[in-house]
């Protein structure tokens, strides 16, 4: 059973890290390899991602070990919002930032809402139209 657990929560890291990973690649490669960049104008999505990410990260890797460790099972709220707030700076930093530093120089446009079709919260900005029907 623990074998299960671990596989599913290297699982669950890993699709947790990749989407982590798509959100901030455009802040580190060039204009021309980036086709799309979300944004949201209000960040909750970017929160909620990065604010679970680094839950998931310091409860696996800082307070399990430590349990391991002492050889005690003291809980403590601490452990909850304090990287759930950390995540939460994080995530606001990250969505602002792509929208300051790369949509803005790069005058990216929005792709428009299709009939019947709405993204409630996130934005997708590219940089040619064309590229709307793609994703």
């Amino acid at each position: 059973m623990r074998i299960l657990i671990s596989v599913f929560l290297i699982a669950f890291i890993a699709v947790l890290g990749y989407v982590v990973f798509l959100c901030v690649s455009p802040l580190f490669v060039s204009i021309e390899q980036i086709e799309i960049v979300p944004f949201s104008y209000v960040p909750l999505p970017f929160m909620a991602l990065f604010g679970f990410f680094v839950l998931v990260i310091s409860i696996v890797f800082i307070l399990l070990p430590l349990q391991s460790i002492r050889g005690k099972k003291k809980g403590s709220i601490r452990w909850f919002y304090i990287p759930m707030l950390i995540g939460a700076l994080i995530g606001t930093s990250v969505n602002y930032a792509n929208f300051y530093l790369v949509i803005k120089p790069n005058h990216m446009v929005e792709c428009p809402e299709k009939a019947g079709y709405k993204k409630n919260l996130m934005r997708d900005y590219v940089t040619d139209l064309s590229l709307c029907e793609k994703h």
